[in-house]
């Protein structure tokens, strides 16, 4: 993102920082159809595999087709301010926002520990996952667009949010039912990604209200570490909790999770007098 930044006019860095979040939604969902096919064909190495290929794609993009970066002045908007990094972690409508894009990577890597099995339970087949996720995704994309809509059009914002993660919790309450007739399984996982991807677009908006103008760089160097923190320890909790509690265990403990984020939202005065 400062790379971008130094490549890219004021007044058209915003549609070009746009586009990148587009990209990474957009492979987000392709990776989510081709990853069981991979898995299938080549197995579990052959995803790795695989991912080191596109690794060595990508440095090979940005070593012969990206301009290098012209020498300008610092872009406070987009880089990290090693001085501003204590007023940003210590603001509790910011921290707020950190936590809940940590809560929700954890909470995606560690369902996804037990919904393969739930699907294979229901009677997907492995090689059929990828298109299993491609309809949910395809119609959760479609019913988060009015509620986009809703939150940008009448500044509802934080009630998307608490929308959002009532949507989160529900499912993972639903998912975690071992009685449910199979069909549920798909209901379930599309009330998921309906909450899913509301909260995934809502809370960058949000940042970008809620953060100072000198400081915005460095909340979003914050808020995509804790991003990236949170995927990263989804996937190891999630598989404590199938290994100790079986599947049943990882839906009713992420549950917990979105407890805590609603309690977080509901207390947080200044985001609401702010959105």
């Amino acid at each position: 993102m400062a790379l971008l930044a130094d490549q890219t006019r004021e007044e058209i860095r915003t549609g070009a920082m746009a586009t990148i979040g587009l990209s990474i939604g957009v492979s987000f969902a392709i990776a989510m159809v081709l990853g069981p096919w991979l898995a299938a064909w080549a197995g579990l190495a052959g995803v790795f595999w695989f991912t080191a290929l596109l690794t060595l794609v990508g440095l090979l993009v940005l070593w012969r087709w990206i301009p290098a970066a012209p020498r300008r002045r610092r872009h406070r908007d987009v880089g990290m301010d090693r001085q501003q990094f204590k007023s940003v972690i210590t603001r509790p409508d910011l921290w707020r926002l950190d936590l809940s894009i940590f809560a929700l990577h954890l909470v995606l890597m560690a369902i996804f520990v037990a919904v393969p099995f739930r699907l294979l339970n229901a009677g997907v087949a492995i090689e059929y996952h990828g298109l299993a996720y491609l309809g949910i995704m395809a119609l959760s994309f479609v019913a988060m667009v009015p509620l986009i809509i809703v939150a940008e059009k009448q500044q509802r914002m934080r009630l998307m949010c608490l929308v959002a993660i009532g949507a989160i919790v529900f499912s993972l309450a639903g998912l975690g039912l071992p009685l449910s007739p199979g069909y549920w399984l798909f209901v379930w996982l599309f009330v998921f990604f309906t909450g899913f991807n509301l909260l995934e677009a809502t809370l960058p908006s949000m940042l970008s209200k809620l953060a100072p103008a000198g400081a915005k760089g460095t909340a979003m160097g914050v808020y995509s570490t804790s991003q990236f923190f949170g995927a990263f320890l989804g996937g190891t909790l999630g598989g404590l909790l199938a290994h100790y509690g079986g599947l049943n265990a990882v839906f009713y403990w992420l549950c917990r999770t979105g407890v805590v984020l609603v309690d977080c939202y509901v207390a947080d005065a200044r985001t609401a007098t702010a959105l």
